[in-house]
């Protein structure tokens, strides 16, 4: 097998054996191509076999000599590893059952072939073969990174805000108190309101924490429905992160808080029997105390 951890190409479900790749003539050569780096972009000629650009989102390995490993089972919406032998190159190269494989050699493979008939195209081939998978619809080093955010913001008692989170039309990726709001507000269509909220004296995300439903009624103009709503939000977002509850976000609302004004329907009680960390409990039960 390869030196970084390169590919095992599936075997057949269904209770049939792994089968056993044909040994190959030069491995060596690609051992020394792939390198230290664990998941190298694979594309153009490689090892006789030409691929096109990597897709986003998929991890291409090499796979060469030894045994596969792995077994797959065609869905009829995915060909998903469920097996990965210990002894393998599968488990050497760190393919995990609930993989899919989305490519062989660089043609996608379809998400309705059998089982048995990927196991034939791919016996077919001669080695080294190259095949794409995806983790959780994501490449292996995203959905790796994706895996430790969730467990730090587990062992920190505040839930994993979910990929791709976005509040008031921002995505909390980009959300950061320092940052001016001109710098924020075109991706969420709110810039016309930017010269309003500066006489308001919020020129940046942290000044929204102040932000309330009275205010914007105060503004001497016209704010559409759905934008008074995203500014509501963004000022939760700004309030809670002021209290050091920008972890709990996606938490907070998912209970039905959508602005600061909400915080007031919320109960002592129902923070109590939340999950979340004691920590983020007692600044959320202080934040109810004033805001009440």
């Amino acid at each position: 097998p390869a030196a970084a951890p390169a590919a095992a190409p599936a075997a057949a479900a269904g209770g049939m054996e792994p089968v056993e790749a044909v040994p190959m003539e030069g491995e060596e050569e690609f051992d020394d191509m792939i390198g230290d780096d664990d998941y190298p972009i694979i594309e153009g000629d490689v090892v006789g076999i030409e691929l096109p650009p990597q897709p986003a989102g998929v991890t291409r390995l090499i796979f060469g000599s030894g045994p596969f490993g792995v077994t797959v089972y065609g869905t009829g919406n995915g060909l998903v590893v469920t097996h990965v032998e210990p002894e393998g190159s599968g488990a050497e190269q760190r393919v995990e059952v609930g993989d899919h494989v989305v490519e062989l050699n660089g043609v996608p493979v379809s998400p309705t072939i059998s089982d048995r008939e990927f196991v034939e195209q791919l016996m077919s081939l001669s080695r080294p073969v190259v095949l794409g998978f995806t983790r959780q619809g994501k490449d292996f080093v995203t959905a790796a990174a994706d895996e430790e955010a969730a467990a730090a913001a587990a062992a920190s008692g505040a839930p994993a805000t979910p990929e791709g989170y976005t509040v008031g039309g921002i995505s909390m990726d980009e959300v950061d108190p320092e940052k001016n709001l001109a710098d924020l507000f075109p991706a969420a269509g709110l810039s016309i309101y930017l010269d309003a909220l500066k006489e308001m004296g919020a020129e940046k995300m942290e000044d929204l924490a102040y932000l309330r439903r009275s205010d914007l009624q105060d503004l001497e103009m016209e704010i559409a429905p759905a934008d008074k709503k995203k500014l509501l939000e963004l000022g939760l977002v700004a309030f809670l992160t002021k209290e050091g509850l920008g972890a709990c976000v996606a938490y907070i609302r998912s209970v039905g808080v959508d602005m600061v004004d909400d915080l007031v329907y919320l109960k002592q009680s129902d923070v109590a029997l939340m999950d979340l960390k004691q920590e983020y409990k007692d600044k959320l039960m202080d934040v109810l105390g004033r805001e009440s």
